[in-house]
């Protein structure tokens, strides 16, 4: 029993003393329950003997987030009376945004450094060997205590983090990096951090790493840096480089991780040919690195993919794989595989470099990671990439030609980047950061609002692309000031679109409004500052500049509006230095004579007075005048009308299978406990309320356009031929009922006048307002959206059968939205076992447990966990009528979310849902039945759906 126990501890990747075993049993046989310290108790519930727990998480969401505080900054130069406003700054917006988590991955970066985690003896601590001491005393009489070597981890770590030109964007990764990887892990006898950059002579500086560090260089006249200074935000610190030789030591259980992006001018330094230096002397990184090789472990952290590799300095060396027969060894006992073309002839005999280098290069994804831990710790055959140099031979190669992209033209410049090299994610994000200020504090708020995608790789692809052209100084952040080339940001403006570039617009203006104080309505009003926030043009003013150069790229109605607005803020400006002016005297007055004279109309002037002949006759022309107003989307106000949305809060949950029990219970088979938790949090949608009578409404959502893929893999259980083939398919935005339509709802749209047929006032089987209709036709539910769209003056319809499906699965893969299975503690199915003329039909879905069997509907809305969209009860309870004509599978079905129709209008109809009298592999999100249009049944329903003003369908 016990040697299982170790074994499934070991499979686990933890290796316990037997002591640290023997607590952890004489602990789990005293512990029964875990009280739980909550403000409410968990829901539980039964399902037929499987335990169903409900949990509340609390989310990260943006729509739950607190309130931003935000710096108090001082009044611009805009108060200032002699001075004239200048539109076009571009210093940069002075206000902080939350950085999104840098480092997502850290939990699995810190199981895949757990072959690290091993210990050793000791060579300086000791303790009392108990069982030792007690032979001792019994066989020699010897009482002597007996003492061992203490176990402890069997290495040090050494981080140094180096500094260059892209630091500003990896220091959030790298801390992270640090602390919630490396501190936490626990895995290293001692952790020490390091700085590493350039002295004003361009050696190698090392020093030590003080937390809140901000570096910034001064520069003289000859452009050269000078000594860096370290200040934190309230003190300065008076440190001393330390000498390189620290990081060594002769016992060779020091590992060294080098944090470095590989493209800082240190690395374009090579070693001089024949020459031979001291640690004491100036060395080059390749033979700083090369010396470290010899006493231990060293390994580079390189912060870029390995795609971009080549456009770093490691692209002067060869790539290769390289592994290791021992744990611990130096880099010049790795085995080296894939190292090719350094062979001569057998005359001259093979070439022996003078200083190799074999160097790991490791990124910040766990299974690279996971890779090169295991080849440190020596485990089995493991490889990691790694790059060979040939130190005596690096002054051979050329630099890498990183800065000089900047060289190029403006076309080639974003050609060369939208061609092939940059990532999807690096090409959305440099779109949407050209519509704005480059600023690190505008790019987070971009990745929090807008592409949520982007990481500090997409950010650094897009600052190290030659895009961006580097300007002198820094920013109220202490940051290097970047900026787009205007001919580049051109370019890049007129191929995005302009909706996208109008979302930018608008997001970075609610912010600078709600800085400011204002109620804004829309972006232009702070393209031409008021003086009720000229204090904080500090902000508008380079937003307004970028913003109208954007809007001229953009050409057109934009161009145009650009252009006024520049007219008004030049008015603006010498209205407000005309107030600021100095009144001076006016000069004495002088008599002026002039002749009047006016053009009358001939035929109103009396003949004794007479006109001159030869004027000729007016003519009067009537003439209509009109005002066009452009709207964000190049839609006018009348187009863009549309109900008043507001925002609803509700609950969504995830279905997941846990061991309970103590640990015992958890790792001993035939002792295990199985209970169903379905974790809860909270959300938030948008939604229109419909009135349709006193105290009756019509709830419907606003669904998100989107793809998806529709239809059910091969491998899911239970799968259906007519649920596919698995196709992608784009969803325009609509809207669909949070509920399927009720009995009250149905009655009171079943007294409107009639329109295409007749409908029953009550053809419900189960009654109950709030309960969902039943026994309806899909001709009556086409008659329902009718007579409701003649009501309302809204396009009310049944969805495509797309558009259901792409609503159930909310984003989900999976065979329900609550995940790999479904209880009836969340739907109403039949959830007991049933035997039908021989066929066996099983109450449960996969491994999940079996439950009730209501044998009716339940109210809409009743079970209170709704799918990420805040639609309720898509699994379940009544089968929903779709628009679609049935159609066997998925060949050559439409793909832009369209009903799929053919010419028969009194074929089959699509049915989706399942319902309360089905089973739960009916209610799958990818489950499909088709019924004829005339069909009624207790457990078939509908819920109506619509199209948004100006939509095509």
């Amino acid at each position: 029993m016990i040697d299982r126990l170790i074994d499934r501890l070991q499979q686990a990747g933890l290796e316990l003393t037997y002591e640290e075993i023997a607590d952890a049993l004489w602990l789990a046989e005293r512990i029964d329950v875990v009280a739980e310290v909550a403000q409410s108790q968990p829901k539980t519930t039964e399902t037929s003997g499987a335990k169903v727990r409900f949990e509340d998480s609390d989310p990260i969401d943006t729509a739950d987030a607190e309130p931003l505080s935000l710096p108090v900054f001082a009044a611009d130069s805009l108060d200032q009376p002699d001075e004239e406003v200048d539109i076009h700054e571009t210093s940069g917006l002075p206000f902080q945004a939350p950085a999104a988590t840098a480092l997502p991955n850290a939990i699995d970066l810190s199981r895949a450094l757990r072959p690290l985690m091993r210990k050793v003896p000791s060579l300086t601590r000791y303790e009392l060997d108990e069982d030792a001491t007690v032979e001792q005393i019994a066989a020699q009489r010897i009482r002597v205590p007996v003492v061992k070597p203490e176990l402890e981890r069997w290495l040090d770590l050494e981080l140094v983090i180096e500094e260059s030109a892209m630091s500003f964007v990896w220091r959030k990764t790298v801390e992270e990096f640090q602390k919630k990887v490396l501190e936490r892990l626990g895995a290293f006898r001692n952790l020490r951090t390091w700085r590493l950059q350039a002295s004003s002579q361009g050696e190698l500086e090392l020093w030590p790493y003080i937390p809140g560090q901000v570096i910034s260089e001064k520069n003289d006249s000859a452009g050269k840096s000078l000594k860096p200074s370290t200040q934190s935000s309230s003190e300065k610190y008076s440190v001393k480089p330390r000498s390189l030789r620290e990081l060594m030591h002769p016992s060779g259980r020091r590992l060294i991780l080098l944090v470095s992006d590989c493209l800082s001018p240190l690395w374009q330094q090579r070693p001089q040919p024949q020459l031979s230096r001291t640690l004491k002397e100036s060395l080059t990184i390749y033979e700083w690195l090369e010396r470290l090789s010899h006493q231990g472990p060293t390994t580079v952290v390189q912060l870029l993919p390995e795609r971009l590799w080549e456009q770093t300095e490691l692209g002067c060396g060869d790539p290769v794989q390289l592994s290791a027969l021992l744990p611990g060894v130096t880099n010049t006992q790795l085995v080296i595989d894939g190292l090719v073309g350094w062979e001569t002839d057998d005359e001259v005999g093979e070439y022996m470099p003078s200083k190799p280098l074999s160097l790991p290069v490791v990124t910040l994804e766990s299974a690279p990671m996971h890779q090169w831990a295991k080849v440190i710790s020596g485990v089995g055959n493991m490889r990691t990439p790694g790059v060979w140099f040939d130190v005596g031979l690096l002054h051979q190669y050329p630099f890498s030609g990183v800065s000089s992209i900047s060289n190029l033209s403006a076309e080639t410049r974003v050609n060369r980047f939208f061609g092939s090299l940059a990532s999807p994610v690096a090409k959305q994000l440099a779109r949407y950061m050209a519509a704005a200020p480059v600023s690190l504090s505008v790019v987070n708020l971009i990745q929090e609002k807008l592409c949520q995608k982007a990481i500090s790789v997409h950010v650094a692809e897009v600052f190290m692309s030659g895009l961006l052209d580097k300007k002198s100084g820094t920013n109220s952040q202490g940051e290097p000031v970047y900026d787009f080339d205007p001919d580049v940001r051109r370019l890049i403006v007129k191929a995005s679109d302009p909706d996208m570039t109008f979302e930018v617009f608008t997001k970075l203006s609610e912010k600078i409004a709600d800085e400011i104080g204002i109620s804004l309505k829309s972006f232009d009003a702070l393209l031409s500052p008021e003086p009720e926030w000229l204090e904080a043009s500090g902000m508008v003013a380079p937003f307004a500049a970028v913003t109208l150069d954007v809007l001229k790229a953009m050409g057109g109605a934009y161009r145009t509006l650009a252009e006024t607005v520049e007219v008004e803020q030049i008015i603006k400006q010498r209205q407000r230095r005309a107030q600021k002016t100095t009144v001076v005297p006016l000069p004495a007055f002088q008599t002026l004579e002039f002749v009047t004279a006016q053009i009358v109309d001939a035929d109103a002037v009396p003949e004794e007075i007479g006109v001159d002949e030869s004027w000729p006759e007016l003519q009067q022309e009537m003439v209509t005048v009109a005002e066009i107003r452009l709207e964000p989307g190049g839609q006018s106000a009348a187009e863009s009308e549309g109900p008043e949305l507001e925002t609803f809060e509700f609950r969504t949950g995830r279905l997941e299978k846990r061991q309970g029990g103590n640990l015992l219970t958890r790792l001993l088979p035939g002792r295990r406990s199985v209970e169903w938790v379905v974790t809860r949090q909270r959300r938030q949608g948008r939604q229109w309320v419909e009135p349709l009578a006193d105290g009756l409404t019509l709830e419907m959502v606003a669904l998100p356009d989107g793809r998806f893929r529709m239809g059910s893999s091969r491998g899911e259980t239970d799968r259906k031929s007519d649920e596919g083939p698995q196709h992608e398919v784009t969803v325009p935005e609509f809207w669909l009922g949070k509920y399927a339509v009720t009995q009250a709802q149905w009655r009171f749209v079943a007294g409107l006048p009639q329109v295409n047929g007749e409908m029953p006032l009550d053809p419900s089987r189960f009654k109950g307002d709030n309960r969902p209709v039943e026994q309806v036709s899909w001709y009556e539910a086409e008659e329902f959206c009718a007579r409701l769209s003649v009501y309302t003056g809204r396009n009310y319809r049944l969805p495509s059968e797309a558009e259901w499906e792409y609503a159930c699965r909310a984003r989900t893969e999976t065979p329900f939205h609550f995940g790999e299975t479904l209880t009836t503690d969340i739907a109403n199915y039949h959830g007991q076992d049933q035997t039908i003329g021989g066929t066996r039909y099983s109450g449960s879905y996969g491994d999940g447990p079996k439950g009730k069997y209501r044998q009716q509907t339940t109210p809409v809305g009743s079970f209170e966990v709704a799918n990420d969209f805040g639609l309720y009860d898509m699994h379940g309870n009544v089968w929903e009528w779709c628009a679609d004509h049935w159609h066997g599978n998925y060949d050559q079905a439409p793909i832009d979310g369209s009903p799929w129709l053919t010419e028969d209008s009194g074929a089959a109809r699509v049915l989706r849902g399942g319902s309360w009298f089905y089973y739960p592999w009916l209610c799958r999100s990818a489950s499909r039945y088709g019924g004829q249009p005339g069909d009624r049944d207790n457990d078939i329903g509908f819920r109506v759906s619509c199209s948004p003003p100006g939509s095509l369908q």
